[in-house]
């Protein structure tokens, strides 16, 4: 709640407007400019609040819903970005936030600067350690202060040495553009623009990652043309395409619309008293942490042929399935003496 910066942990139900949702927790009162995001490092959970008034940044161990929030690290970001020899200092408390994994299932921040007027308004940086600050990457995509992101997640080829193709889906509220680039294998390497196409700026993107498929369904929803469009992803053909050094680009665009319809039509009767032909709806994606997850789409390998995807019974736990960060290959672990106990929601029991 803005007006008091009460903050609310609620159960979900669909049934229910979100006022009535079921209250788990209500950590103690932040700053009514915070604004939050979430990751997950080693299957535990850490939300961290950023005060825009303030510019304090915070990140906390949630070990459960309905549990207090331990603090595992703050620090406070400036109104101006800083030395480069402060990593966290070249982030201000008005940056743009915003989570994607890599290929290794570590979680990295993306900083968009409203301030910045170049291509140059981001910065990737790494979480090592989520008692630790984050560490600044010498590379990340081209994006101005006007970008808007959306990670996505494709199954890599059989003998590749990643388990998926990572990429970033950029719109720019300005240039009336998408682009999409690709996550180097090591974050030393340059993010590669592998496409750029007119799209109108405040269209936004929603993932459906549907197992044995390869690459997610996205829905694409504009305002201003109050139209949803079902697009199909062929980021491999794409990546592929590069690896190999083809001469000609791929037949098919990296994003292709393959259906369409006027949000009116859905609901030719109106809603909430707005008329049929007047309403608009906007995708919201909520597959951020998907990668590091246990969804079928994660445990399933890619079956484009078939009719149906290959899983394991999810009932008991994948079995086999290793914890998202391997301990021996991974990012190391949260230091357990922290009080961070053992992972929130463990399949095993």
């Amino acid at each position: 709640r803005r007006e008091t910066g009460e903050l609310r942990v609620c159960a979900a139900d669909l049934h229910l407007p979100a006022e009535q949702w079921p209250i788990l927790s209500t950590p103690p009162v932040f700053s009514k400019s915070a604004d939050f995001f979430s990751f997950t490092f080693n299957e535990h959970l850490f939300v961290t609040s950023i005060d825009r008034e303030g510019g304090g940044l915070k990140v906390f161990h949630v070990a459960d819903p309905s549990a207090p929030w331990n603090a595992a690290f703050d620090t406070t970001l400036s109104e101006t970005l800083g030395d480069e020899g402060d990593a966290m200092q070249m982030m201000t408390r008005s940056a743009k936030l915003s989570v994607i994994y890599a290929q290794d299932r570590s979680p990295l921040v993306i900083a968009i600067e409203p301030s910045v007027e170049s291509e140059a308004a981001a910065s990737i940086f790494k979480i090592v350690d989520p008692g630790k600050p984050w560490v600044r990457c010498a590379q990340a995509p081209a994006l101005s202060a006007k970008a808007w992101t959306l990670p996505v997640y494709a199954k890599a080829k059989p003998g590749s040495t990643a388990p998926f193709e990572v990429a970033l889906l950029s719109i720019d509220e300005v240039r009336n553009e998408l682009s999409v680039f690709t996550m180097p294998r090591t974050l030393e390497q340059p993010w590669v623009n592998i496409s750029t196409t007119p799209c109108i700026g405040d269209t936004r993107l929603c993932c459906a990652y549907v197992p044995g498929k390869p690459e997610p369904v996205i829905m694409a929803g504009s305002p201003t043309e109050r139209m949803l469009k079902l697009c199909h992803l062929n980021l491999i053909e794409w990546i592929t395409n590069i690896q190999e050094n083809k001469p000609e680009k791929p037949t098919v665009p990296v994003l292709e619309e393959k259906f369409s319809r006027k949000v009116g039509s859905i609901w030719p009767e109106g809603r909430d008293g707005v008329e049929g032909h007047l309403l608009v709806a906007t995708p919201i994606d909520c597959t951020t942490d998907l990668p590091v997850s246990r969804h079928p789409w994660v445990v399933s390998s890619a079956n484009p042929g078939g009719d149906q995807p290959s899983s394991p019974d999810l009932q008991q736990g994948p079995p086999g399935f290793a914890p998202p960060f391997d301990m021996g290959k991974g990012p190391p672990g949260f230091d357990m003496g922290k009080g961070m106990g053992k992972p929130p929601f463990d399949m095993g029991k």
